[in-house]
């Protein structure tokens, strides 16, 4: 008994001390952080507070805002640096006492597979429900530019000296600055020179009280323009600035047997075709058409006054969209998707867009070459007309696919052989034959 009260006894002073208080931290309150990838192709980053899961980020993504009380922690990153990896790999670590009321960003640069971690830091801001004003960042996380000078005026303010926001390299982040509520143009050019134009913004309302941080990135295969922008507020939303000097992109797919070869247009006015004899199984390239509402307009070739189908699709600015014609004569149906084209350093990715309506659905079996699919699963079951594409990403390797008749492994399609390297994208389209039992899995061309 007497050992026992001993340890007790020694236990409490360790714990208390001389002075007969805790020595554990106690927080006072609560910090705010995030992490935003800044590094091109990259796989998706997993963001840990210790082995902590608190967020995942894909290339110019931000994982949503955290809280977490003013004590000492280490920040984690990992990343599967290989497809065929079972495990992640943590490539970075960041050491960070935090003090309340502060927000905090993350920024992961340089490679994946070892990355750079610079920390932003700014107050938090807080509201009292009247302000007029927002808070605004301006921060440089675009690796192929030097450094940049930043404006941020109302439209039809051309970049000057005396409306210039400050000059960045890479990494680096504005103090915070209050701004009207109202509409402005954000302008990014190179640093000393107005003329050399990398960004600008379409006209933007901004509301008061909030606080966002506007950043630059590298386009990727996804944007129609060198450079894009991305805004990232306090209560976690997300948006993408487009280049408003670059006009959203339609890529046309001619995918009905019911539609004769067509002209295709834009306009009311049916005066000039975007596409001429626009034939089925015909795959356009990525064509400029006004942001907005488009009406499209679909006559027999050369024959202006023969309307055989009509539809809408929405541009939007700093975006492509996939336009499909689909279905029956009866049944003409038009298809917008927006296509995920980012190229990913480690994997490949493949989808399938199912447009034979003579196999609504199909499943789809992706396996090893020369594999009998007798006894496996589809890898995706039931895949139907018109529905958004399938998507899957591929440990680089070779593959067959095959496309069978609904909850059968009767083939109407393949095999088809894929060989697949890491950073591929691979996309394919299912059409109707003259057989109806057979389906013509086509390759979408590069646009």
């Amino acid at each position: 008994m007497r050992q026992m009260l001993c340890l007790l006894a020694a236990l409490a002073i360790a714990i208390t001390g001389c002075s007969g208080e805790t020595k554990l931290p106690v927080a006072t309150g609560k910090g705010t952080m995030r992490a935003v990838n800044a590094i091109k192709a990259s796989p998706t980053f997993l963001y840990r507070i210790e082995e902590r899961q608190i967020g995942a980020a894909e290339y110019k993504a931000a994982t949503n805002p955290s809280q977490f009380d003013d004590l000492d922690y280490v920040f984690n990153f990992d990343v599967q640096l290989a497809a065929a990896d079972t495990e992640l790999t943590r490539v970075a670590s960041k050491a960070l006492s935090v003090t309340k009321d502060t927000d905090y960003t993350f920024v992961i640069s340089g490679n994946y597979d070892k990355p750079a971690i610079t920390l932003w830091e700014a107050p938090t801001r807080e509201w009292t429900g009247t302000e007029t004003v927002f808070e605004a960042r301006f921060a440089h996380t675009a690796a192929s530019l030097a450094a940049i000078d930043v404006y941020f005026a109302p439209p039809d303010t051309p970049p000057a000296v005396d409306n210039l926001l400050g000059t960045l390299t890479f990494g680096e982040i504005l103090e915070t600055a209050d701004f009207e509520a109202g509409e402005y143009v954000l302008t990014v050019t190179a640093a000393g020179d107005a003329s050399t134009v990398h960004f600008v913004s379409e006209t933007g309302n901004r509301i008061a009280q909030l606080a966002t941080i506007f950043t630059i990135f590298d386009s990727d295969e996804n944007d129609p323009s060198p450079h894009v922008v991305r805004a990232y507020n306090t209560s976690g939303a997300s948006l993408n600035l487009a280049d408003a000097r670059f006009a959203p992109r339609l890529r046309f797919f001619h995918a009905s047997t019911a539609l004769a070869t067509s002209d295709v247009y834009a306009d009311e006015t049916l005066t000039t075709p975007l596409i001429s004899d626009h034939a089925f199984g015909d795959i356009s390239g990525d064509l400029e058409v006004a942001a907005g509402l488009n009406a499209l307009t679909y006559t027999a070739a050369m024959n202006v006054g023969s309307i055989l189908f009509e539809a809408e699709t929405n541009a939007i600015r700093g975006r492509y969209i996939n336009f499909y014609v689909i279905g029956a004569i009866e049944e003409l149906t038009g298809v917008s998707i927006i296509p995920d084209r980012r190229s990913t350093a480690t994997i490949g990715k493949l989808t399938v867009f199912n447009a034979a309506t003579n196999q609504d659905p199909v499943d789809i079996y992706i396996v090893e070459p020369d594999t009998d699919i007798v006894d496996k699963f589809p890898n995706r079951p039931r895949l139907s007309l018109g529905s958004d594409p399938y998507f899957t990403n591929l440990v680089p390797a070779s593959y067959d696919i095959y496309l069978t008749a609904v909850d059968t492994q009767t083939i109407v399609s393949g095999p088809v052989r894929i060989d697949v390297a890491a950073g591929d994208v691979i996309d394919f389209i299912a059409l109707d034959t003259v057989d109806p039992n057979v389906v013509d899995l086509q390759l979408v061309p590069a646009p």
